[in-house]
């Protein structure tokens, strides 16, 4: 039978103050076990994130997989609800809940009140939460529920609240079912089932177990409240899910109503990137930067022999087909103003190999006498193979941190607070830094430890230290 798993958490889960993550499987990983399994439709609906958008319809294009994007958002009372988006509106109206609920509480403790909801809930499905949501943590208290359950609806509308029930065979399950199912009859919402998705497969709750004792510092031997107890948040198949709800079909197929409900939302595809600010009326992007890169060209080389023509041409035509003109001449004006007030800003990373950054003075590198190779920043070809054919070119400066806050005010003057964002990078595991970590967890001693993971190659993947253990000769021989 067909199912779509609406409560689903992948490695982008990050859990309070960022120690760790609340999802032990990868969004690939995910998506290849629901197509194993044959389901329609797959949600991801990571902690306070939508890290992983992009990269689940990425691999639910290849599988054949209908995408749903979503949320599960951190409210101010400790708890949390599931919030699905319909289509763009919705992904627009989550995306500004959750930028609002960084940008207004400490690092690692953002969270929402139901308040910052209203007038934003377009586009949007709520689903209550898992044992630990907004109303599983309200059902000693009915009254106090119903109340929630009324706040939910004249939010997001009676037609797109729907009360999450779990049956992941924890202790108490029954019992709040039973009184979230009685709360949902007396609201008159409908209920629809989840399995509150932790990791793609049953084998991958030992990686689960392991992550989480890695977050809250204990060892794998040690009783901990916060360790899972069963490893029965795995991607199950429809007829397994079908099996556990036989008494409540309306909670299995309302799985796929949801799911029939999803369009397809884009994301990308779309420059959002100002004119520069120097284009005078009439002037187009890709006339001035070749102007530019040529009179830079002569003032650096004195003449330009025919070798170098045919690069500041082949440079200037890739990035006009590419459509990266504008960002070029903001780079370029940004650069000149940090050298004017004496910020530094060293430009790094390939678009150093562009003739065009050494002719516009943005890096002291020669990238034409030293034949840097252009491809390496920019290549129609590659940019093709990206998901909505355009690759956003990545032009990287470094600041000492002090002067950091001054760019970035400099920047909202001259290009607008619109144009104006921040990112954040997910870092992960590497050989060594995996081997401390869970070498505590296992119960290996500081000393042992240190040995194994100072004879791993620097830099070496966290995904391949099992290979590692049989190609290193050193680390052959302690059999570990």
């Amino acid at each position: 039978m067909e199912f779509a798993h609406l409560d689903v958490h992948s490695a982008y889960s990050l859990t309070p103050g960022n120690h760790g993550t609340d999802g032990a499987s990868d969004v690939n990983a995910l998506v290849d076990a629901a197509a194993s399994l044959g389901l329609p439709a797959l949600a991801l609906t990571d902690r306070d994130s939508l890290a992983g958008a992009v990269e689940l319809q990425i691999a639910c294009r290849r599988a054949g997989i209908h995408p749903i994007l979503g949320a599960q958002v951190s409210l101010d009372d400790g708890t949390h609800l599931v919030a699905l988006v319909e289509n763009t509106s919705g992904y627009e109206n989550l995306s500004d809940l959750l930028t609002e609920s960084y940008e207004r509480n400490e690092r690692g403790a953002q969270c929402l009140s139901l308040d910052a909801f209203e007038g934003r809930t377009a586009g949007l499905i709520c689903l209550t939460g898992d044992r630990w949501g907004c109303l599983s943590r309200r059902t000693g208290d009915r009254v106090t529920a119903l109340k929630l359950l009324d706040k939910l609806v004249g939010l997001f509308g009676k037609e797109n609240v729907y009360v999450e029930l779990l049956r992941t065979l924890f202790p108490g399950d029954e019992t709040i079912s039973d009184r979230l199912i009685e709360l949902a009859e007396r609201a008159g919402v409908p209920v629809v089932a989840t399995n509150a998705v932790r990791y793609a497969r049953k084998s991958d709750f030992p990686l689960y177990d392991a992550l989480t004792c890695a977050r809250v510092g204990c060892r794998i031997d040690d009783p901990h409240p916060e360790r899972p107890i069963n490893a029965e948040q795995y991607l199950k198949s429809g007829d397994a899910m079908a099996a556990f709800w036989e008494d409540r079909p309306d909670a299995y197929f309302n799985t796929l109503r949801i799911a029939e409900r999803v369009g397809t939302v884009v994301i990308g595809g779309e420059s959002f990137l100002p004119r520069c600010r120097k284009l005078r009326l009439g002037q187009s992007a890709a006339q001035v930067l070749r102007e530019k890169v040529e009179a830079g060209a002569v003032r650096r080389y004195g003449t330009i022999p025919l070798a170098l023509r045919r690069r500041i041409d082949h440079e200037v035509d890739t990035a006009i087909t590419l459509g990266y003109p504008d960002q070029i001449l903001i780079a370029a004006d940004q650069s000149e103003i940090s050298a004017e007030k004496g910020w530094g800003g060293v430009i790094r990373g390939s678009f150093v190999n562009c003739v065009m950054a050494t002719c516009l003075g943005m890096t002291p590198v020669d990238a034409y006498a030293r034949d840097l190779e252009f491809a390496r920043c920019m290549s129609v070809e590659r940019s093709m193979r990206t998901v909505h054919g355009i690759r956003p070119l990545d032009i990287d400066f470094d600041y000492a941190r002090e002067i950091q806050p001054k760019v970035v005010e400099w920047m909202r003057d001259a290009y607008g607070e619109e144009f104006t964002g921040g990112l954040s990078t997910y870092h992960s595991y590497r050989g060594r830094g995996a081997v401390r970590a869970f070498g505590k967890v296992y119960g290996f001693r500081e000393g042992e430890i240190d040995v194994i993971a100072k004879k791993l190659r620097w830099l070496s993947s966290a995904t391949n230290l099992e290979q590692a253990l049989e190609e290193i000769p050193e680390l052959r021989a302690l059999r570990v």
